[in-house]
């Protein structure tokens, strides 16, 4: 998962350049739906691997189990996401030019403690689903833009 959100990251970075030409645009722009649906694809492909670990296990939702709206999948996408962010703050937050450095910091001590609450959440969640409190219940994000049968551009 991680692979594929920096390479987004990184491709992303070239899409913002202010001098860019229009074809290199257009091959960064489509670069990064092929990896948004890479990006996509394993965030099922880790929201299945859990459910056939839980089916091997023989755990099952209890009666009164709920629904939990985010997925293993997703959780982990974010916080590798946020990982990049935090990543790219620690390194603006020791630029010597403080009107970078200090807003830098302040997002990065924000960011920090984001992912701290995420890990955590992630765990509670992973508890609550061995448990049985919570349902792993895999989301299918179906996107189309890639889709030669949905995208008629394509």
């Amino acid at each position: 998962q991680h692979h594929y959100n920096c390479q987004l990251w990184a491709q992303e970075d070239i899409a913002r350049s202010l001098s860019i030409s229009v074809e290199k645009l257009a091959a960064v722009k489509r670069r990064i739906d092929t990896l948004n649906q890479q990006r996509n694809n394993w965030i099922e492909e880790i929201n299945e691997r859990f459910m056939q670990a839980l089916i091997q296990m023989k755990i099952k939702p209890l009666q009164d189990a709920r629904l939990n709206t985010e997925t293993i999948g997703s959780v982990i996408d974010r916080l590798s996401i946020l990982s990049q962010r935090i990543r790219a703050l620690d390194k603006l937050s020791r630029d010597t030019n403080t009107e970078v450095s200090q807003p830098a910091t302040e997002m990065l001590f924000t960011c920090q403690k984001q992912q701290k609450v995420l890990t955590n959440s992630l765990g509670e969640l992973f508890i609550d689903v061995l448990l049985g409190k919570k349902i792993h219940y895999s989301f299918r994000m179906m996107k189309l833009y890639n889709d030669k049968r949905f995208n008629p551009f394509l």
